[in-house]
């Protein structure tokens, strides 16, 4: 079996990427690249057919696309004061997401301030390639499925507070980017919206349950909190039923009225990406593709 290669670490180019590759990179490129050379395309010195200029320029906007999505997860906000001061273009990138994930640094030590962006990255590597659909997936108007955000020096003493956290930061996200984005000056606002799911669930990861990929080696068992925050405006299923439906892979957590579970990153996704291929199919994806 031939061995692969991903990674997802974007040059200063916009359109230059590392994408999933074979040890022989030739096995990688379109018919027309292996044909005429990748530079000769680049620079439009050589006639393609009509299809492969389409297929061409739909791999420029991906790459563009995967460039601003790593971009924009990684770039500020890793302390809560950082979340209090969200403006308007900071506000966009909570928009078209279909769901937040807290993850928290726990634990302070001079080897885990260098795990925490090691996590942050096996995540949203994890989260790209369950989601990303090379010429399927929707990509205009920053859409992704999950908005990371790594938040540093946490003290958390429990499950039942580290998933409050999450709740309470929720809340607090989706009124600072409403207020940001009223009446703001921004190209395309009418097309950028908080999704009814980032409203009304939360998932949490400590950094204290990935000790180190010796002891978790396949990121989709990473333990998570499923937190839901209450909010169900815009929602057309009962996420409740939902969550009731993974007590056999998950254990609740103590929250008061509201509702909790641990479980897993894999199964969380999973759950997630269902849920909201159910409310497109009632009420259409947001954005709308056609507009």
């Amino acid at each position: 079996m031939e061995s692969l290669f991903y990674s997802p670490f974007i040059t200063q180019d916009a359109f230059s990427v590392d994408l999933p590759m074979r040890k022989d990179e030739k096995s990688t490129l379109a018919p027309y690249e292996a044909r005429y050379g990748v530079d000769a395309v680049f620079r439009g010195d050589v006639e393609l057919q009509r299809h492969e200029i389409l297929h061409n320029i739909r791999g420029r906007l991906e790459a563009k696309y995967i460039h601003l999505v790593w971009y924009s997860q990684f770039n500020g906000m890793h302390t809560k004061r950082d979340l209090e001061s969200i403006q308007e273009h900071s506000a966009l990138s909570f928009c078209n997401k279909t769901f937040p994930i807290f993850l928290f640094s726990d634990r302070i030590s001079s080897s885990n301030r260098t795990l925490g962006p090691l996590i942050h990255i096996a995540v949203l590597n994890y989260i790209h390639r369950v989601y990303f659909k090379p010429y399927r997936t929707d990509i205009e108007y920053d859409q992704f499925l999950a908005k990371l955000l790594r938040l540093d020096s946490i003290a958390l003493l429990n499950d039942s507070s580290a998933a409050r956290v999450g709740l309470v930061l929720n809340r607090a996200i989706c009124t600072r980017v409403d207020r940001a984005l009223h009446d703001a000056d921004v190209p395309g606002l009418k097309h950028y919206s908080i999704h009814p799911l980032f409203r009304a669930l939360s998932v949490v990861i400590r950094q204290s349950d990935y000790p180190s990929c010796r002891v978790i080696s396949d990121i989709s068992q990473l333990p998570v909190f499923l937190v839901l925050t209450g909010s169900t405006d815009g929602l057309h299923s009962d996420i409740h039923s939902e969550i009731d439906l993974l007590k056999d892979v998950s254990e609740p957590i103590s929250l008061g009225p509201a509702q909790g579970v641990r479980t897993t990153l894999g199964t969380v996704t999973a759950l997630i990406m269902r849920l909201q291929e159910r409310e497109d199919g009632i009420s259409g994806p947001k954005p709308d593709p056609v507009e």
